[in-house]
């Protein structure tokens, strides 16, 4: 008997072939505890809209509906236009999985904002844990964690004893096949810092500091939070492990972010809220040059009440070597508005 021959390993599937899987896989997982075809064909719809959102940061439910039994396909359309027509408050039976994938959708396609969504999931009322983490399951693949706020992320934990950071390094070790990038992220303990090592204090608040990656082994004995821009290593704040570190994915190269406003604010609304808290604090970045003037600007003007082209020049006349990128300056030079929380 001829055996089948299957590609090596390291060979990818086409397009077709992991689309086909993926459906097939949705399907098989539904059916270990749901035998109806409304809940198959849900999971289906549903996880194959995630791997277009963590492909191309697209939201759009309907791409896996070919993927469906053809005479299934129309009714399934129908009831996507129904979600968008209406409110997640108006499927009054989402314990059930056609309305529960409805009123997730209703509530992704009526905000398009992670916060936004989520919240509208959960005031649509009845089974709202269920809603709400269809709805962030999507909407997370489109957004990353970058669009996920520091407020959140500061509280949220899983089982057993994970952080927002360990479930952030298994995403991201999941979409690179298991293996860290080569510097040995995110699993490595430590990253070796530059040779930039700077440490300096904030030109409109002395309970903030700003610096290098470097500048973590020597902090002053107030610090007791770190806001970190940059890759840090699972044991990068050891030396002083009543640090909190809260990390923001921002990448310095211009247009290589996602929400590259939304970052900036939210880590400078972060440094406010720990500083509410009578926290200091320290922001940085791998060298402290680009990122952390970026950051500690938007905060000036978000929350010190520092206007823009002020609080960039004071910000980055502190901080010797400074090489702030053109769409860091552009945002927060025009884009920056102060809090309305102040």
């Amino acid at each position: 008997m001829a055996r089948t021959r299957h590609p090596p390993i390291d060979s990818p599937p086409s397009k077709a072939t992991s689309i086909i899987l993926a459906a097939v896989a949705a399907r098989a997982v539904s059916d270990l505890t749901h035998y109806e075809q409304d809940a198959g064909d849900a999971c289906v719809i549903w996880c194959l809209a995630i791997r277009h959102a963590i492909l191309t940061g697209e939201l759009d439910v309907r791409v896996g509906i070919r993927s469906l039994p053809e005479d299934r396909r129309e009714r399934w359309l129908a009831l996507i236009a129904e979600a968008e027509e209406k409110r997640p408050r108006d499927f009054d039976r989402n314990g059930w999985v056609v309305q529960a994938l409805q009123g997730a959708w209703s509530a992704i396609h009526h905000s398009r904002d992670f916060v936004g969504a989520l919240e509208g999931a959960v005031r649509g009322g009845r089974d709202t844990d269920t809603v709400a983490a269809i709805a962030g399951g999507l909407i997370g693949a489109a957004t990353g964690v970058s669009g996920i706020p520091g407020r959140w992320r500061r509280v949220l934990h899983g089982w057993p004893g994970l952080d927002s950071r360990d479930l952030m390094a298994r995403a991201v070790l999941a979409a690179r096949g298991g293996a860290p990038d080569k510097a040995g992220w995110p699993t490595a303990d430590h990253f070796a810092p530059s040779e930039v090592d700077v440490l300096v204090q904030h030109p409109h608040d002395d309970g903030v500091w700003m610096g290098s990656l470097a500048a973590l082994r020597r902090l002053p004995s107030e610090v007791d939070a770190v806001i970190s821009l940059c890759r840090v290593g699972r044991r990068e704040t050891g030396l002083q492990t009543e640090l909190e570190t809260v990390e923001f994915w921002l990448i310095d190269q211009p247009g290589a972010n996602a929400n590259t406003q939304f970052v900036l604010e939210d880590a400078a609304d972060t440094i406010a809220a720990l500083r509410a808290e009578g926290r200091t604090v320290f922001v940085h970045c791998f060298e402290g040059r680009s990122r952390t003037p970026a950051v500690a600007a938007t905060y000036s003007i978000r929350h010190r009440e520092v206007p823009a082209q002020r609080a960039l020049d004071e910000v980055l006349a502190v901080l010797p070597g400074n090489h702030l990128n053109t769409e860091f300056r552009e945002i927060v030079s025009r884009g920056i508005r102060p809090s309305v929380q102040q």
